[in-house]
């Protein structure tokens, strides 16, 4: 691949719950807008990359707690415990009317580029609660890659050393969760063998809404686009 381009996706934009399921189920507000409904920040800092880069963006505004769009549709926890109550026919709906049509489109994206020899870079955007079973996590900036793919953990590791340089942030390496857990990008890197990079960022949420979050997402996307532009000269 001569030429890379960036796909940012965003499975947790919203908190959205569709007419036909708010009818059958009921999930709390203080739930619904909480860590377990939605990603706080997350498609914010998803629009500032799509802006910087020109890069398309794809964003599912369902809730979590109604289908997850980063968890394949076999995993358990692609429902959640209120939208497992649903009947079959529902659920059926939501995994092929929205959770594989998302899907389907960010493959088809991808997949259109890599037949024109074009190597695609996927950015999934997420957040993620800074307290989890009462502990505090310290991470404040999370790059999941798989360690095992030697382009996605040199893009990362780039990006991180970038990171580290640009703030006094704790930027850490697959925390808080691994990049090979079930996941968008885990379901992409075994039908697009050549030719994908798949990351995640997770921000913590703790700097969501305060007076520093703007200067962060600048921080966090001009040192990706200076991690992207070194791995394009070294691959022209």
């Amino acid at each position: 691949m001569r030429e890379w381009r960036v796909v940012i996706t965003c499975e947790h934009a919203g908190r959205t719950i569709p007419a036909f399921v708010r009818r059958e189920v009921r999930i709390p507000r203080d739930t619904l807008m909480s860590h377990r409904g939605w990603d706080a920040g997350a498609l914010d800092l998803a629009r500032r990359f799509r802006d910087d880069l020109h890069a398309p963006l794809h964003a599912f505004s369902i809730t979590r707690l109604v289908v997850d769009a980063n968890r394949s549709p076999e995993s358990p926890e692609v429902f959640s415990e209120y939208s497992r109550a649903l009947d079959d026919a529902a659920r059926t709906e939501l995994l092929d009317r929205h959770h594989a049509r998302f899907r389907d489109k960010v493959l088809r994206l991808i997949t259109r580029l890599q037949n024109r020899g074009i190597g695609v870079i996927h950015l999934s955007v997420h957040s993620f609660t800074p307290i989890w079973k009462g502990r505090a996590r310290p991470t404040d900036i999370g790059i999941l890659f798989d360690p095992k793919s030697r382009d996605e953990a040199m893009f990362a590791r780039s990006w991180m050393r970038r990171l580290r340089g640009a703030g006094d942030w704790a930027v850490h390496a697959n925390k808080p969760y691994r990049g090979t857990d079930d996941g968008h990008t885990t379901t992409l890197r075994d039908v697009n063998v050549n030719g994908y990079v798949g990351l995640e960022i997770e921000i913590n949420r703790k700097f969501v809404d305060t007076s520093g979050w703007s200067d962060l997402c600048t921080h966090v996307v001009a040192t990706f686009r200076d991690a992207l532009s070194a791995w394009n000269a070294r691959r022209s």
